[in-house]
């Protein structure tokens, strides 16, 4: 809220200020270039209360933004259904609940899984490579085309 009265404020400058410019005969257009000056300067002279709750306020929503971050942000009533309904699936598991960590008895564990590449080691030298499915080395060695 702090951020929208405080923008409120601010066009009310720029608004006030392109009044009195244009009740003074300046061209609106010009008399609009000026008024942002204007309001741009009396809002930094005028406004610091309101501009400093405003820049209070970001910055607590931003503190509470990185403090649930990765987790999606519930109400209380829909946080505590997710724990029942987590506490469901791992009682289901066989889970157990450690702190902030799930034990697992391997019943709904996964076998983990490797990246292609984690094995590079693994893999055989050039001449020792078996050819690709299609390619013309595979056609003349596969047992199909042996007489």
């Amino acid at each position: 809220m702090p951020v929208v009265v405080y923008s409120v404020l601010r066009v009310a400058l720029l608004v006030l200020s392109w009044l009195l410019l244009t009740w003074a005969g300046l061209h609106p257009l010009a008399a609009l270039l000026v008024a942002a000056f204007v309001a741009w300067g009396l809002s930094y002279v005028a406004l610091g209360g309101p501009r400093d709750a405003a820049a209070r306020y970001l910055a607590e929503r931003a503190a509470v933004r990185a403090a649930h971050a990765g987790r999606p942000m519930l109400s209380p009533h829909a946080r505590e259904d997710a724990d029942v309904e987590d506490a469901a699936v791992d009682a289901a598991l066989g889970d157990t609940v450690v702190g902030d960590a799930v034990v697992g008895d391997g019943v709904g564990d996964a076998a983990p899984r490797t990246a292609p590449d984690d094995d590079a080691d693994e893999r055989p030298a050039d001449g020792d490579r078996r050819a690709e499915p299609g390619s013309a080395q595979s056609a003349s060695a596969s047992p199909s085309s042996m007489p």
